[in-house]
């Protein structure tokens, strides 16, 4: 929380000049824009720390035509998290485009966090959609407490209501909290019941099971027993050709 409001608050404090939208696509290079006939010297790059500088195969370094890059597990996050903000909070889209500039660690950080919790309300929404609703409405009043609380840093005078209005949504917010605990309490009881019922109705049913089951055994048995215990069944005439047929041949004796 407090690393959260920190990163939070450095970012509110940046000039807006200084900052800008994460971009979805490398910028032209200036010598390519300046003149557009000339192709942009190449730009060299240091592979990264653990990687080696070896070029990879064919088809692994570079994806087929009309293919896009695959994307690393933090890109992945990061889309998730971004669209998962617009979406629900719009005004955070702005403090991470700051942090993201500013605070690279914190910023993976932060994006980590929000793209978890976008994938754990979307497995809510197909199992338990009321269950998502609560879990989103406890998120976007937690991420509005600590963009208050990451302005209120910055300000050398608080606003006048701002803890009644902080105490007002973490009342909210626990308010959520209660209704998830309570709801997962109702679905407990309700699975306890159902296993109560079904117990009952085994215990009732216990005694004729036991029939049953011994039944079942001593069927199997007596079906090995006599299996054992019946004579062997004459060979068929065809059966007797073909047994001679593959018979190894006896070998007979040097003179």
């Amino acid at each position: 929380m407090i690393g959260l409001i920190w990163g939070f608050s450095t970012a509110i404090g940046q000039d807006p000049a200084q900052v800008s939208p994460p971009e979805k696509a490398d910028p032209v290079p200036a010598a390519e824009s300046e003149n557009p006939g000339k192709a942009a010297p190449e730009k060299k790059t240091s592979p990264p720390a653990g990687e080696s500088s070896t070029t990879a195969p064919a088809g692994q370094a570079e994806s087929k035509a009309g293919e896009s890059p695959e994307l690393t597990l933090l890109q992945q996050r990061e889309m998730t998290a971004w669209a998962f903000v617009l979406e629900n909070l719009p005004e955070m889209g702005e403090v991470l485009s700051r942090l993201k500039t500013n605070n690279a660690t914190q910023y993976e950080r932060v994006v980590t966090q929000f793209a978890l919790t976008s994938e754990r309300i979307a497995r809510f929404k197909k199992t338990d959609p009321a269950r998502a609703k609560l879990e989103l409405s406890d998120w976007q009043i937690g991420a509005q407490i600590r963009l208050w609380a990451a302005r209120s840093s910055l300000q050398p005078e608080r606003e006048a209501n701002f803890k009644d209005k902080v105490k007002t949504a973490i009342r909210q917010q626990q308010e959520v909290k209660i209704k998830v605990v309570e709801r997962e309490r109702d679905r407990l009881l309700a699975k306890a019941k159902e296993m109560e019922a079904q117990s009952q109705k085994q215990r009732e049913n216990l005694d004729k099971f036991v029939e049953n089951r011994w039944n079942e055994i001593d069927r199997q048995i007596k079906q090995a027993r006599r299996a054992l215990l019946a004579p062997p069944k004459p060979k068929s005439p065809a059966e007797k050709t073909a047994a001679k047929k593959t018979a190894p041949k006896k070998k007979e004796p040097a003179k």
